[in-house]
């Protein structure tokens, strides 16, 4: 009892309350996390914003795209009829109703649909004249009409297909056979077209265009076929060919001279390049180490590479859009041994590479202008036969950007240690170590 009497009358001891969870500190760590989001979103949002407002823009004012264009009005008219019957109202009359736009979601939709109600017809009537039957009581002459009319819709579709062409008419003059007739009249056909705008059509293809129209009608002549533009000029004549011919070889010849107005002190230029490069490699190579050698052999292919790029991608420009070709060169070196030899040049082996949009679709490399191309960039690049090597290829959009370099992302002692590590990646084992410490740099 007295024990009991003596623990009761201890004094209790007193322990630490547990710790809440979410406490102050917490919180104070949220509300800061939280501040400190809102502040990143705060200045992504400003920095940010006119870029945005530029997409916005620009998907507003790309938000209609035209779908069918210098249409006749028949034929507009009839389309407007077709898309109002399918429920589309969302579209745009533009160019005094010789063009429609609607939303670009809906632009493959609607070719499509109208495609299907034959739509446009071109303003011409081609074989499906015969689809709603012949009238009871149709004359010969009823019917040699409408083959007429046929014969000229379906050979105006077909022209104006063909590229560079916006828009053709074809009329055939079919005469009348009489039973007794002392002179044979032939029957005559004239193309009338509209050629697009900066295209001039060969004489070749004004051969195809009379070709096709005498063979798609019988008793037809291609002496008796003539093509004239709206300009009024007989394209189908021996005055127009002389014309072309002309043009043809004074554009060549202006393009010759500019090429070799340009390319002349490049070419220098490259020369004394190359010269430069084996003195000063030659120069160097008693006081430097092999590594030191390498970098500086290094240094020059790049240089010298570049320079070479900027200035045949200059000439490149002359004949395709900016942005559409990209040109790589390859230099490689010769040895001490050979530069000792000759110390002229310091190149062994130079590979040009000239990439194109394949998905540009004005680009047209016809055969003329590839040995254009082919002349102009050996010139820039001292081509010699048998040493070097042109190429052009075809290639992605996305193939045609600038090549990642290490300036700007490293400074000078990083991308001298690249550079050594460039050098000796010869064998397997250095390109382990290779990889792993440029991985340590970069991370």
């Amino acid at each position: 009892m007295a024990e009991e009497a003596a623990g009761a009358a201890a004094p209790k001891t007193i322990g630490t309350p547990p710790v809440k969870r979410g406490g102050v500190g917490n919180r104070l760590i949220y509300i800061a996390g939280g501040v400190v989001i809102l502040v990143v979103i705060l200045l992504l949002s400003i920095f940010f914003r006119p870029s945005l407002e530029n997409v916005s823009q620009g998907a507003g004012a790309a938000k209609y795209i035209p779908v069918f264009t210098h249409l006749e009005l028949k034929d507009a008219a009839e389309i407007k009829a077709a898309l109002e019957a399918q429920g589309i109202r969302d579209y745009k009359i533009e160019d005094n109703g010789r063009t429609i736009s609607v939303r670009r979601k809906d632009a493959d939709n609607v070719r499509l649909a109208m495609a299907l109600e034959g739509l446009p017809a071109g303003g011409v009537v081609g074989y499906e004249i015969f689809d709603k039957g012949g009238a009871l009581g149709a004359t010969d002459f009823d019917k040699r009409i409408k083959l007429t009319r046929a014969l000229n819709g379906e050979l105006s579709r077909n022209i104006s297909r063909i590229y560079g062409i916006e828009e053709a008419r074809v009329q055939i003059v079919i005469p009348e056979k009489q039973l007794f007739e002392t002179q044979k009249v032939p029957v005559t056909s004239a193309v009338f077209i509209r050629i697009t705008k900066g295209v001039l059509l060969a004489p070749l293809q004004i051969r195809g265009i009379v070709h096709l129209v005498a063979s798609s009608v019988e008793e037809l002549a291609t002496a008796n076929v003539t093509v004239v533009d709206y300009s009024g000029r007989i394209l189908s004549s021996a005055d127009y060919e002389t014309f072309y011919n002309n043009w043809k070889a004074q554009q060549e010849k202006s393009l010759t001279l500019e090429t070799d107005k340009k390319t002349g002190k490049l070419i220098t230029l490259k020369e004394e390049a190359a010269k430069t490069m084996a003195k000063e490699i030659e120069k160097g190579k008693a006081s430097l180490t092999p590594q030191e050698r390498m970098e500086a052999r290094l240094r020059f292919k790049q240089k010298f590479e570049a320079e070479m790029e900027q200035k045949t991608q200059s000439v490149l420009d002359q004949f395709f859009p900016k942005g559409a070709s990209l040109i790589k060169i390859n230099a490689e070196l010769k040895t001490f041994e050979e530069t000792e030899a000759d110390d002229q040049s310091a190149i062994a082996r130079l590979t040009s590479i000239i990439l194109l949009d394949e998905k540009n679709k004005t680009l047209v490399l016809t055969p003329e202008v590839k040995e254009a191309v082919f002349k102009a960039v050996a010139a820039v690049t001292g081509y010699v036969r048998g040493r070097d090597r042109i190429d052009l290829r075809w290639a992605p959009i996305y193939m045609l950007g600038e090549t990642p370099t290490l300036k700007g992302k490293f400074g000078e002692k990083e991308q001298a240690k690249v550079s050594r590590l460039i050098i000796l990646g010869d064998n397997l084992f250095s390109k382990f170590i290779f990889y792993g410490i440029l991985l340590a740099i970069l991370f």
